[in-house]
């Protein structure tokens, strides 16, 4: 019932603009993961210990890579910069099957200036590639495109993709799209950003339009309207 009166309400944020919308269209059975405030649904029953999971953007809440590791035996390759992350992570997770690196996902190969968390924010912990959303302060670090990660660890494709980074996810996606290495990721968990100023909700519409094209459809969506679960059609 909560969950139901949150998107009720999502609905008339839509309708005066100020709020994306979108409706579940491949409904299937679900399973969640982690915390409530770390925590995502994937499709139910999906995965073995030889799956696997790529999780992007960590922050301080690794719950939703535990808890897959812990049902499934399966190893996650983990990834984010972020100096406070890579610093909680050394100290909170010790588990050999999660494999982490201190690199960016990006449309590019290279690096990136990320921007340190603006001080009056409730996230003290995320930085971002995007100024307007952050402190002035900010720092390179390197990145990757997602087939370069892949490469590096061997693999052609992913069960999981797991993409929490801060507003980056729309040139990645875009990119993934156009150079057709969206087909290689069997479900695609993402966090829309829509709400940092400069970005607006035109870009999530507009993503979510183009992995439709590509073949996926909507299968959950959280109470707080951003993070989306996308399942293959024909899966």
């Amino acid at each position: 019932m909560i969950y139901r009166a949150v998107r009720r309400f999502n609905v008339l944020k839509a309708m005066v603009g100020r709020e994306t919308f979108h409706w579940v269209d491949r409904r299937i059975a679900t399973e969640f993961h982690g915390s409530s405030y770390g925590g995502w649904a994937i499709a139910r029953d999906s995965l073995n210990a030889s799956s696997i999971v790529y999780s992007v953007g960590i922050g301080q809440d690794a719950t939703f890579d535990q808890s897959l590791m812990e049902r499934y035996g399966l190893s996650v390759y983990a990834y984010d910069p972020t100096p406070k992350s890579v610093a909680w992570v050394r100290e909170h997770v010790s588990t050999a099957n999660f494999k982490f690196h201190p690199i960016a996902l990006s449309d590019q190969d290279g690096f990136l200036d990320f921007y340190e968390p603006n001080p009056n924010s409730a996230d003290q912990v995320s930085a971002s590639v995007h100024q307007s959303h952050a402190a002035s302060t900010a720092y390179q670090v390197p990145c990757q495109i997602f087939d370069s990660l892949l490469r590096s660890n061997g693999h052609v494709g992913c069960d999981v993709l797991k993409m929490d980074i801060e507003g980056a996810e729309y040139p990645v996606l875009k990119q993934l799209c156009q150079n057709g290495s969206i087909a290689k990721v069997k479900q695609l968990l993402v966090e829309f950003h829509h709400f940092f100023p400069g970005i607006g909700i035109e870009a999530t519409n507009t993503t979510v339009s183009e992995l439709r094209r590509q073949g996926f459809r909507i299968a959950w969506i959280s109470r707080t309207n951003h993070e989306y679960l996308f399942v293959r059609e024909a899966a």
